[in-house]
Parts: structure tokens; C-alpha cells; sequence
């Protein structure tokens, strides 16, 4: 087995490394000990969390040895590379429950034997990121995941309650929107990814892999310092979806002014935050100044509803989407061109012109994933009808090989605003 990443820290390790957490619910036969590296992680120094024993089978002998020591002590010696599916505590106890090494978070029971596939979700400030991962997830385990074959799941219970009651309560219950994500240094939840496994059936065998969102505080990717040390998953993603605020452009800010549409209180350009991303993936992998770098970015313009009344009656992206069990290249193509053309008209080409300079795998969508605007109170009256919110999801699996593409012959269905 090759070496493992954390889905937390991101340090690396080898599977015989993993360490374990009792699970004795005695707490006199095994006493909970402070886990300083926990603590390191949520920045609770001084105050770390008081747990169960952390394991090491290499060097914790239980004091009573039994059948199941001797198996694990067997199973160490004879393959080293080989991840433990279980430890004894020195109290005796069989435990379960696997620990990264480097920050002793929970492991995910499947971690290990599925490709790992980390997608970071960056944007300005108020660009309604916490909005389209909530409404993405939504629609890859409710609709198009059954479209590919394929089973959509959370891999931990972390992942479970949070987006349960941080993401899908308010938006889908209370039909309110997602207050501001907090910045990592302030809330340690942030730092926490959702976890999923997505296993795609391909000629009756079942090929899985897990899937690892982060959901990026917009004031984390405003100084560099805080890039460097609080996103840390960025440099490591296999895929990057950027969203764009449209309302955050000038030209189109003056224009929806009438359209009772909440216009975001800064203008923040986008430019300057995919010139810190280019600079941390460049320093963190080691690619040179002048060599591009090849992770798929797919540049989304997030509230696509509130502009496209200022847009042709025939640009594509006014279009749903129906990829109908496969990436439909055709469509994507159009979608692509049109939006780079309005790129160019809303923003000027200098920043697409960076991009060709930096990066060899990006794209440019449009979505939607309220369908339309809030009210002043935050209050989401018509209900949540989302717009294109998977295609930039479907291009990074295509790009990564996990879908297959195909130019569709579907005819479009028009997006009515």
C-alpha cells in the first residue's frame, strides 16, 4: 500500500503507521489522557482535549497479551505495509477507531482503500460558496448520481451532522441563507472537511472513490499568511471550483441596482486571489515560475440568475443541463465559450490572459444555486431551484477520469428567471 494523506493535516504517513483511540467505555480500567496533538490541531494549546488512550500497536504491549495481541503482533512483523484493521490497548481492549499520526483526528473507516480525492471550493467574500456546496451535495445524492450509475454517501458522522444542521437545515428547511463562513483561525469547524464516498459501477465492478470538500472562508484567502497556514488542503486538491460573483464586477453592479437583488457591500477582484492560489500551489509542489500548473479550476460565475437578463436569449448557459450519465462535451463546450466571451466583455482579458499563463486545466461555467435572490431579511421565498450548480463538479471528474464524456444530442430546456 503506498503512502497515505491525512484528510485533516495533510502530512503524509505510511499505513503501518496509524495509530488508534481506545474505545474502553471504562474509564477507571483505562483512563483518558490529554491528546496535546488533537489540541494542536483545533489550537486549544493549553488546553488540549481530555480522550481515550491514543494506541500505537508498535510500542503499546497490552499488560495482559491475548489471542487477539498475538494476531496484530503477527500481522506487524510480517507486513509492514499493510493498515491495521485493529489495535489492543494496554487495558486489554480491541479497538477500531484509527488515528492520522500527525493530528490524532478520526479516520474515516473506509480511508485507505479508495483513491482520495480532495475538491476546494474557493471565492470572494459573500460569493454564495456555503450556498453551493450545500445545493451541490444536495443534488449529487438526490438526482445525478442515480443518472451515472453510481451511490452518493457520507463516510463519517462528522460529515453527516454538520451538513445536516450547518448546510441543508437552513437552506432547505428554514429556507434561510447560510451565515458567512467564519475564518479557520476562529472557528476550528472550518477546518473540517464533508467526506464522501462516490462509487460509480462500471461493467458489474463498483470502482469508489472519496471525495473531500472544503468549504473556504472568503477572509482566509485575503493575505497570504492565512492561505499558507489555514488552507493547506489547496496546494494538495485534485480539483479546484472557483466562484466568481457577478455582482461583484462594476459594469454588472450598476446594472441589477433596480432588480430588488442584494448586491454584496465590497467589490473584491478575483484576480488577486487566484494570483496568491497560483504562488501557494507553486511554492507547496515545487513547480517552477515558469512551468503551468495542470489541477483542473473550474471558474464558476455564481448568481448567473440575477445577470441573465443582460445576456443574449441564446447564450447556452440560460440552458439546463442534462448530462444524462455522462459529461456532455458538446453542451460543455458552448457553455465554455460564451461565458469566456463574457469574461472578457465584463472584466477585460487580463485576467483570463494570467490564467493561460499560469494554468493548463480550467474552464468556465455559470450556476445558480438558489435560482433566485434572497429577500432584504435573508428569507429564500421561492424555494431553492438550482442552475447548472453540478457542471463544474461533472468537468473536474471528467478531467480527473472518474466520468466519462461524450458529445450529447439532448435539446436544451430554457432556464426561465
Amino acid at each position: 500500500m503506498k503512502e497515505l494523506t491525512c484528510l485533516y493535516c495533510f502530512e503524509t504517513f505510511s499505513p503501518s503507521e496509524v495509530v488508534f483511540r481506545c474505545m474502553n467505555p471504562d474509564s477507571k480500567a483505562c483512563a483518558p489522557e490529554q491528546d496535546e496533538m488533537l489540541g494542536k490541531y483545533q489550537r486549544k494549546i493549553g488546553d488540549s482535549p481530555i480522550l481515550p488512550r491514543v494506541v500505537e500497536p508498535s510500542k503499546n504491549l497490552p499488560t495482559k497479551p491475548n489471542k487477539g495481541w498475538d494476531k496484530i503482533k503477527g500481522t506487524l512483523s510480517s507486513n509492514r505495509s499493510q493498515m491495521l484493521a485493529f489495535a489492543i490497548c494496554q487495558c486489554g481492549f480491541k479497538t477500531s477507531k484509527r488515528l492520522c499520526p500527525h493530528c490524532h483526528n478520526e479516520l474515516p473507516r473506509q480511508f485507505g482503500e479508495t483513491d482520495s480525492h480532495t475538491i476546494a471550493l474557493l471565492g470572494t467574500i459573500e460569493s454564495g460558496k456555503s450556498h453551493y456546496i450545500t445545493v451541490l451535495i444536495h443534488e449529487l445524492k438526490k438526482h445525478v448520481a442515480a443518472d451515472f450509475n453510481a451511490a452518493f454517501s457520507e463516510m463519517d458522522d462528522q460529515t453527516i451532522k454538520r451538513y445536516k444542521e450547518d448546510f441543508h437545515k437552513r437552506l432547505y428547511i428554514n429556507r434561510v441563507v447560510i451565515k458567512k463562513t467564519a475564518s479557520a483561525r476562529t472557528d476550528i469547524s472550518v477546518r473540517y472537511p464533508l467526506i464522501y464516498r462516490l462509487s460509480i459501477e462500471k461493467k458489474k465492478q463498483i470502482q469508489a472513490s472519496s471525495m473531500v470538500f472544503f468549504d473556504t472562508a472568503g477572509d482566509d484567502l485575503e493575505e497570504m499568511d492565512k492561505m499558507e497556514t489555514e488552507t493547506k488542503y489547496i496546494a494538495r486538491a485534485q480539483g479546484l471550483i472557483f466562484l466568481i460573483d457577478p455582482l461583484q464586477i462594476p459594469q454588472l453592479r450598476d446594472r441589477v441596482r433596480d432588480r430588488n437583488v442584494l448586491i454584496p457591500r465590497e467589490i473584491i477582484d478575483p484576480g488577486h486571489i487566484v494570483t496568491r492560489l497560483a504562488n501557494l500551489v507553486r511554492d507547496s509542489s515545487g513547480i517552477a515560475h515558469d512551468a503551468k500548473i495542470d489541477t483542473p479550476i473550474a471558474f464558476a460565475f455564481s448568481k448567473i440568475d440575477a445577470v441573465l437578463p443582460f445576456m443574449q436569449p441564446d447564450t447556452p448557459v440560460k440552458w439546463d443541463s442534462n448530462h444524462g450519465g455522462f459529461f456532455d462535451l458538446e453542451d460543455f463546450e458552448q457553455v465554455n465559450e460564451s461565458m469566456h466571451d463574457h469574461l472578457a466583455n465584463w472584466i477585460g482579458r487580463g485576467f483570463e490572459m494570467f490564467l493561460r499563463h499560469n494554468f493548463t486545466n480550467y474552464a468556465f461555467f455559470g450556476v445558480s444555486a438558489l435560482g433566485s435572490a434572497p429577500d432584504e431579511s435573508g428569507q429564500i421565498r421561492k424555494g431553492i431551484a438550482p442552475h447548472r450548480v453540478v457542471d463544474p463538479f461533472l468537468w473536474v471528474l471528467y478531467k480527473l477520469g472518474k466520468i466519462k464524456g461524450s458529445k450529447g444530442s439532448q435539446a436544451p430546456l430554457s432556464f426561465e428567471i
